[in-house]
């Protein structure tokens, strides 16, 4: 489905992506793991066509995405939930979901999809999306991302400022979405929460993936924990 060979990026002389190289297959979940600052949100940001400077080659079911502009990546089936969720916290639940639609004909259809998934959003459809939790706005992003039926999910750090209570939550959401065999890159620090998740992961440290194995084998591999992601 995607894949990232040998991938540059840039924010100005600043070399963040060094020969970054992953492979994400239909109906796998990845984890893309990574202390802060390791250059996961600067993954996603460059398969969405917003890096000022990339190089290498990413494709999409085969065709070259590279360099892209964000709705054309997003016309070939890939959505991206950013980092803090990223929602309009002055609008209703209803216009955030209609943001994510590209067939407003489909509304009502893809917003009881959406309903079903997080029937919470259902009954706040017409609150103003800044008002309600962190969970909830969580939801809603993930919500605003599936209306358009993605092929391919970017989740960047999803546990991100949440209590821990909101942390299982969003992790349930997750999960109930992994059953669905929606294909997911979930990009994040938070390590028991997105290997319990995930099929497989990628560990990523200054630029470069480090490491790479199903994630059963990582998450009891506490040595490369500690030595990649400073788990205690």
């Amino acid at each position: 489905m995607l894949v990232l060979d040998s991938v540059n990026g840039y924010y100005g002389k600043s070399h963040i992506l060094q020969d970054l190289s992953l492979e994400i297959k239909a109906n796998e979940i990845i984890a893309l793991l990574g202390r802060n600052g390791a250059g996961k949100t600067t993954t996603c940001r460059g398969i969405m066509g917003v890096l000022p400077r990339i190089e290498g080659r990413i494709t999409m079911s085969g065709t070259d995405i590279i360099g892209l502009p964000p709705d054309k990546v997003y016309n070939h089936g890939i959505a991206w939930i950013p980092e803090r969720r990223r929602i309009f916290a002055n609008l209703t639940v209803a216009e955030n979901l209609m943001m994510g639609l590209t067939e407003p004909d489909q509304r009502e259809e893809r917003f009881q999809e959406v309903f079903d998934l997080f029937p919470r959003l259902e009954e706040r459809v017409d609150q103003q999306a800044g008002t309600m939790s962190g969970g909830e706005q969580q939801m809603l992003a993930i919500g605003r991302a599936l209306v358009s039926h993605p092929d391919l999910v970017l989740v960047d750090e999803p546990f991100e400022g949440l209590m821990p209570s909101l942390v299982d939550d969003v992790a349930d959401v997750l999960s109930e979405l992994s059953q669905r065999d929606i294909t997911m890159l979930i990009a994040d620090q938070k390590t028991d929460e997105t290997l319990e998740l995930a099929d497989r992961a990628y560990i990523i440290e200054n630029g470069h993936i480090v490491h790479s194995d199903d994630a059963a084998s990582i998450a009891s591999d506490l040595t490369l924990q500690e030595e990649y992601l400073g788990v205690q």
